[in-house]
């Protein structure tokens, strides 16, 4: 099973992206930077969930930059309440950028189309259709 890093140092965060995500990945859980390179370096997870602002600091910024020198790639995805977090030109170091609260349905379409999770029936495609030759 692909592994799922969350990082950010809400407990609540961490929780409820484990509840939303568990079934799909393997959940590490890192609540500052230094234990999150640690998983980082030791579990290689397929995908990182990282949070910018630590206790009113912006260190998600180097936690990004030191994934990125690590050389092994992965999908990192900010998760952040920070409204200026996609003008900052390290987000274009991200795959993805998603404000808080996120919205579970654009999160898991973003993850099948990176071939993260299996991708789900487009109901909006289907809506009027009677099976029925016109």
């Amino acid at each position: 099973m692909k592994k799922l890093l969350v990082v950010d140092d809400d407990p609540e965060v961490r929780r409820a992206t484990r509840f939303a995500f568990e079934g799909d990945f393997v959940i590490l859980e890192a609540w500052d930077e230094k234990e999150a390179l640690r998983l980082f370096d030791e579990e290689s997870p397929e995908v990182v969930f990282l949070d910018i602002m630590f206790h009113s600091v912006p260190k998600g910024w180097g936690i990004l930059k030191e994934i990125r020198k690590r050389g092994r790639k992965a999908l990192v995805i900010l998760v952040t309440a920070l409204a200026s977090a996609e003008k900052n030109p390290l987000a274009t170091e991200a795959d993805g950028v998603f404000a808080k609260p996120f919205d579970l349905y654009a999160v898991n379409a973003f993850l099948a189309g990176k071939g993260m999770l299996p991708q789900t029936p487009d109901l909006s495609s289907q809506q009027g259709e009677t099976g029925e030759d016109s």
